[in-house]
């Protein structure tokens, strides 16, 4: 199997329908860190279907879906209103910040293992 990677996803959808559907299919399976971004840790093969799975909702003249790959979920640093709050402080990342999100991320993917362990510093 692959090595899985983090990836950001977001979506800009001009139907609330199709909107509301792409919402759902994210939910189930990433982080929301805005209303129209997600973080997701998936191999090469998992990032596709997903993609598939969102391809088949959207139109493609209307709406826009992109992916980002980035280095670590540590890197990511949030000023302002988030989904999980506690997952993230207003500050750049720390150890006991990314702790915390180490933790709800073994909740949220209990089988998952090596990839986002938290690095020693």
């Amino acid at each position: 199997m692959r090595r899985s990677n983090w990836h950001l996803i977001a979506y800009d959808i001009k139907n609330t329908k199709r909107l509301a559907k792409v919402h759902r299919v994210l939910q189930k399976m990433a982080l929301p860190i805005q209303r129209s971004v997600f973080l997701i840790l998936a191999n090469d093969q998992r990032l596709e279907n997903i993609l598939d799975q969102i391809t088949t909702i959207i139109n493609t003249k209307e709406d826009d879906i992109r992916t980002y790959p980035i280095h670590s979920a540590q890197t990511i640093w949030l000023e302002g209103q988030s989904p999980h709050p506690n997952l993230f402080i207003n500050q750049p990342p720390l150890q006991k910040t990314w702790n915390h999100t180490y933790k709800w991320l073994k909740q949220k993917y209990p089988t998952r293992s090596a990839p986002y362990e938290a690095e020693e510093k």
